[in-house]
């Protein structure tokens, strides 16, 4: 009898501890809660991360392009920077407005003539 009432006050320590230890690791700090909140941060900055290798990938590409290709320079001079060289003309083409856009002219009979004030000293 004594062996069977100390079995059941174990297996009650027993589940009450495992109660308690599961409880501290789902809600505590370290626990799963910011484990899983770790583990999206990291895959957001792991994104971030293949992004930026992408973008300077582009980079080491334009500056192999502008060393090795005679060309590359001028064409970034033109386009970035509107070069011209000694003995071109430049000329820029503007598109006419569109004509529906325009403003009304105003009419005579909505304007009011302005009154002359006198001011006296």
């Amino acid at each position: 009898m004594l062996a069977k009432h100390s079995f059941k006050i174990l297996l009650i320590v027993g589940v009450l501890a495992t109660l308690y230890l599961q409880a501290r690791l789902w809600s505590s700090d370290g626990g799963y809660a910011e484990l899983f909140s770790l583990q999206e941060r990291l895959s957001i900055v792991e994104g971030q991360n293949e992004a930026l290798k992408h973008r300077n990938e582009e980079a080491y590409g334009e500056v192999d392009r502008l060393k090795n290709e005679p060309g590359a320079i001028e064409a970034v001079a033109r386009e970035e920077l509107g070069f011209v060289g000694k003995d071109e003309i430049w000329v820029q083409i503007i598109n006419a407005p569109d004509p529906t856009l325009a403003p009304k002219p105003i009419e005579e009979d909505s304007i009011e003539p302005l009154r002359q004030i006198e001011i006296s000293q």
